[in-house]
């Protein structure tokens, strides 16, 4: 999103609520307040949302587009000095894993404030920061994901969030999150970018595998390899490319499209063309496919009864072609962000689960509805998404079990999910160990302590007894 874009979002997101909160207590009709990040946190607590639905979103959209943190406008938190002994307070409840993920971001502003944090501090929070990312749900995960993206721009916590995103990645037996491996197209370091390269070069699931393709897009399109790093990733996707052309195509496409023409034209020749391709169309997803889509959600939406923004429903109609039809994986995952902040969220979930029961649907529709219920579900949607674990396609069934992990545990899914749990790591078994983590289930001691379970079941399981559930304020 570019800052218009940003800010457009933002401000469409207070207008919905104000038009779908019962407390809302304003004339829809009035001229709406400006946009500040005091009015987003007056809208939460007019709608009873948790505190930094809306706050974290704005902040998170915008400093995902790389600004300075000190230039905040009015509508992100911006920097805020606080007391001596609050920001000590603040320093210990975060390092000790006894902050709340208000209390990250709240830090990671405050910092920016312009305090230096000595060694011990900073490697006490980054230690506790690969803990916390995994576990994060919506706006948690976006309070994390805010105070990853500040404490990433102080000089003296660089060394250590690469060496605890190396410390996520070296573990083959761990639990493989994509959170912390995230931070790496923030962390403003020659090795971190070498590490998504070595992810992309050896992904331990074709997810991260996506992810590091998603990761090394960004960064080639800020310049930020150097020019080794270009060439490595040059002869990492041509290896690959001679392995599984299709998959490469499929998984890395936006990658492939951004690469320096010389690489294109390599690529070209690999194809058997004279020339590059043209250029990649904005969506994959279009025609029936799209339309289809859109149907399913907007029925979702009405038949919820919620009020649509004037003019019409463009906003909502155009986040979902963001968010669902995109090639590009950013657009797709902020668009899908603004989703989950909407009172819409919840109608948007059912709809996604009424399009996965439906048969003829585009698989790349469908792996993106998996994958995109987790951050707009809730508990009324527990029944309907287990009715749809035996679903042909493994991806989905993968999204499918790992958005249980978002909703509270339950006898019915924790069996469902200890009926489901295979012997190998693969196509979904680190799906079902996330959730059983995320859920807190009463198998982790049983698995972390079995000496028949495989290694990556025992090794996942010891870490979530020792980090604990999902956070969820």
């Amino acid at each position: 999103m570019a800052d218009q874009d940003v800010r457009d979002a933002v401000a469409w997101l207070a207008t919905t609520w104000r038009l779908n909160s019962v407390n809302g207590g304003r004339d829809p009709a009035a001229e709406p307040p400006a946009l500040t990040s005091a009015e987003l946190s007056r809208i939460e607590h007019d709608a009873a949302l948790p505190v930094g639905v809306l706050t974290s979103l704005a902040d998170y959209l915008w400093l995902s587009e790389g600004h300075d943190p000190a230039a905040a406008p009015e509508w992100v938190t911006g920097p805020q000095a606080l007391a001596d002994e609050d920001l000590a307070a603040l320093l210990d409840a975060c390092a000790n894993t006894g902050g709340t993920s208000a209390d990250w971001s709240r830090l990671g502003w405050a910092l920016t404030a312009g305090t230096t944090l000595v060694e011990p501090q900073a490697l006490a929070l980054a230690e506790s920061l690969m803990r916390e990312l995994p576990r994060g749900i919506k706006h948690c995960y976006r309070h994390h994901r805010v105070a990853s993206i500040l404490l990433a721009t102080r000089p003296e916590m660089v060394a250590p969030l690469v060496s605890g995103i190396r410390g996520c990645i070296d573990n083959p037996e761990g639990p493989a999150f994509l959170e912390p491996i995230g931070l790496l197209a923030q962390v403003p370091d020659p090795e971190a970018r070498d590490l998504v390269l070595d992810l992309l070069e050896r992904p331990r699931t074709p997810a991260e595998g996506r992810y590091a393709g998603w990761l090394a897009t960004q960064l080639l399109q800020r310049d930020d390899f150097d020019r080794a790093q270009r060439s490595r990733l040059a002869v990492v996707l041509m290896t690959q490319w001679r392995r599984d052309p299709e998959a490469v195509v499929a998984d890395l496409g936006e990658l492939l499209e951004v690469l320096p023409d010389g690489v294109r034209r390599m690529f070209a020749r690999a194809q058997g063309r004279a020339t590059p391709p043209d250029a990649l169309p904005l969506s994959d997803v279009v025609g029936e496919s799209a339309a289809l889509l859109a149907r399913c959600l907007l029925a979702a939406v009405d038949e919820q009864g919620l009020a649509a923004v004037e003019p019409g429903r463009a906003g909502l109609t155009a986040l979902v072609e963001l968010a669902f039809c995109r090639i590009n994986s950013e657009v797709r995952h902020r668009a899908g962000q603004v989703l989950s902040a909407s009172p819409y969220r919840a109608a948007l979930a059912s709809g996604l689960l009424n399009l996965l029961a439906m048969d003829g649907v585009d698989p790349v529709v469908r792996r993106r509805a998996a994958n995109g219920v987790g951050n707009l579900l809730d508990e009324s949607h527990r029944l309907p998404l287990l009715q749809l674990l035996d679903d042909p396609q493994d991806e989905v069934v993968a999204g499918l079990l790992s958005a249980l992990g978002h909703v509270e545990l339950s006898v019915v899914s924790d069996h469902e999910l200890r009926q489901r749990l295979p012997a190998r790591r693969l196509p979904w078994g680190r799906s079902c160990m996330y959730a059983l983590g995320m859920s807190g289930s009463e198998i982790l001691p049983t698995l972390a302590a079995s000496r028949a379970a495989p290694a990556w079941q025992r090794d996942s399981a010891a870490w979530w007894l020792r980090v604990g559930p999902a956070v969820r304020t």
